[in-house]
């Protein structure tokens, strides 16, 4: 009779806990964050800031900032995240996107060491136009626009549906991490 006892006290302790987590967690407080398949989804934020993405230039053969100004949560993998989602987007003046149309960044997680794995959606990689100037834009595009933006980060890994590929588009060895190259940027 005891080991029941046990077993419904576990049972309601599970349910209560699960429930105070919901309430807790999917108010509209200032660090909500939700994601769907295109990315994060910001609910609300105290704080924003200033940020550069990357975009080509119009010559396609160099990055330049695009100025936004994007939430800025404290954690660097939710922060990493809602920058990602603005990059996929593509820029709002006349530059190029880098990144092709159905691309999204399934997760960013930041690791103490300073390393973010920037885990992208398959199109990224399948749909991605090809050429070296093309993938040398779009991987810098992320790397730079991470390392620049985020404090914590360092470097990039990208991986390709959670797994390591060995090149995005068939060019660039994507297999260790990169760090920010403003040779690249005009």
């Amino acid at each position: 009779m005891g080991y029941i006892k046990t077993i419904i006290i576990v049972m309601i302790l599970s349910i209560g806990g699960t429930y105070v987590y919901i309430q807790f967690f999917s108010g509209n407080s200032a660090s909500s964050l939700q994601t769907t398949a295109t990315g994060p989804v910001v609910q609300k934020y105290r704080d924003k800031a200033v940020v550069h993405l990357y975009f080509g230039a119009m010559d396609g053969k160099y990055l330049t900032a695009e100025e936004r100004v994007l939430p800025r949560p404290d954690d660097a993998s939710v922060h990493g995240a809602i920058i990602m989602d603005a990059l996929a987007s593509g820029p709002e003046r006349e530059l190029l996107k880098t990144l092709p149309d159905d691309a999204a960044a399934l997760s960013v997680f930041v690791t103490d060491s300073g390393t973010a794995f920037v885990n992208m959606n398959s199109q990224t990689s399948q749909n991605h136009p090809g050429g070296i100037e093309a993938e040398f834009l779009t991987v810098y595009s992320i790397v730079n626009t991470l390392v620049l933006n985020v404090s914590g980060i360092e470097r990039i890994k990208i991986l390709i549906n959670g797994r390591e590929a060995e090149t995005l588009a068939g060019h660039l060895d994507i297999e260790q991490p990169f760090e920010a190259d403003m040779l690249l940027v005009r």
